[in-house]
């Protein structure tokens, strides 16, 4: 007896979970629609799926156009979309229901289905941010005036797209190294030393000119043996025959102009009424060099070298007469790759009075035994340039 109560208990409690199981409502599947739209005005065929799809679709102010369409057992939100498309609208499902409005933050319901993302950049500015966005996403971005972070308000696709494109924008820079030497030697030891001043064969070996080995690009001679080269010129330096201006080394990221400056800085003291100021003037060799990574190991460098010298006073004033030459060019080469920037040249203009002791400094006759003699020597400018790609490790290091 005890047995067959407790199956039936049993089996009651197993027909009370088939009655709750049966009782909990199926998730509700999404109407289709069957219908077809011939230059209909969208108000009216969204008015069409609402008597359809008993389903309640709310529109903008600003909705507006026309459809054509043949929908044969289409899902609503997908027929929604399809026709909210041409004109450029926005289909949102919401609490029980659809609402179809413009993406313009104009618009009064703008703000009440977008999605606001914020954004913190860590490679590149706000500024080449908003240079390269497209000009239709650009109303939904601001950018804060002190800070990397860039806000986004729009609609959840919207939204999507754009952080998107500013995670592939927002990647660090290839970092390059810049090594120049400025070097000066004058053009009688240049014609003495011609050909042979720095006699290198493409291996690095001594022999054969490097003049047979170089190309000519864009005013640029472009060859590999900057280590060699190098050499070459401290030795001339340290026989007094050339000299060495600068040797600085620099990184720079892609795209960054990097200033290189060897020379004095002189000022000027200027009037004006009753205040006087003084006024910088950087005289020698100022070089700017601004770096590119192209594809892989190629480089587009853009040199821009400017050599000055103080040429005397102006008359009836207390100016200084300064006397400038530049040159710029576009060159393209390897990472590694020296380039020789030459034909530029530099005057050193010089008086020498020499007397013989005691009797050059008497009186009437002292023109006898003195003698002067002045100097006009012109040196030849070299700049040697060299930009290698580090890599991808050691350039983020840098750039942090």
């Amino acid at each position: 007896m005890r047995r067959k109560l407790a199956v039936s208990a049993k089996a009651f409690a197993l027909f009370l979970l088939l009655c709750c199981i049966a009782a909990v409502p199926a998730a509700a599947e999404e109407p289709t629609v069957s219908i077809m739209f011939v230059q209909d005005d969208l108000r009216d065929a969204v008015t069409e799926l609402i008597l359809q799809t008993g389903v309640n679709i709310l529109l903008d102010d600003s909705v507006y156009g026309v459809v054509t369409l043949d929908l044969v057992d289409v899902p609503l939100e997908q027929a929604l979309r399809m026709m909210a498309l041409p004109g450029g609208y926005e289909v949102y499902k919401l609490d029980g229901f659809y609402f179809i409005g413009s993406a313009n933050p104009e618009s009064l319901s703008f703000r009440s289905f977008v999605k606001t993302e914020t954004y913190h950049l860590k490679y590149v500015s706000p500024e080449q941010v908003m240079d390269v966005i497209p000009t239709v996403y650009q109303q939904y971005v601001r950018t804060g005036l002190y800070t990397n972070a860039v806000t986004i308000t729009a609609p959840p696709s919207v939204t999507a797209q754009i952080l998107a494109m500013l995670k592939e924008l927002d990647q660090p820079a290839p970092q390059v190294l810049i090594q120049a030497v400025v070097t000066e030697i004058s053009q009688s030891e240049l014609e003495e030393w011609g050909a042979g001043l720095l006699s290198y064969d493409s291996a690095g070996t001594e022999g054969s000119s490097w003049l047979d080995n170089i190309t000519y690009e864009s005013s640029v001679f472009n060859f590999g043996l900057f280590g060699k080269v190098l050499a070459s010129l401290r030795a001339l330096e340290a026989e007094q025959k050339a000299e060495i201006k600068a040797n600085p080394r620099v990184i720079a990221s892609s795209g960054q102009t990097v200033d290189l400056f060897s020379g004095e800085t002189h000022f000027l003291a200027l009037s004006s009424g009753t205040s006087e100021r003084l006024e910088e003037i950087n005289v020698g060799v100022s070089l700017n060099v601004t770096p590119r990574v192209v594809e892989g190991n190629l480089l587009r460098l853009t040199i821009a070298p400017e050599v000055s010298h103080l040429s005397g006073l102006l008359r009836d004033s207390n100016g200084l007469s300064v006397r400038r030459s530049t040159v710029s060019t576009d060159v393209y080469a390897e990472s590694g790759q020296a380039l020789l920037l030459a034909g530029m040249t530099l005057q050193n203009a010089s008086s020498v009075d020499s007397h013989v002791p005691i009797l050059g400094k008497l009186p009437l006759i002292r023109w006898f035994f003195t003698e002067k003699s002045d100097s006009d020597e012109e040196r030849e400018l070299l700049i040697f340039v060299t930009a290698e790609i580090l890599p991808a490790e050691a350039g983020a290091a840098a750039q942090n």
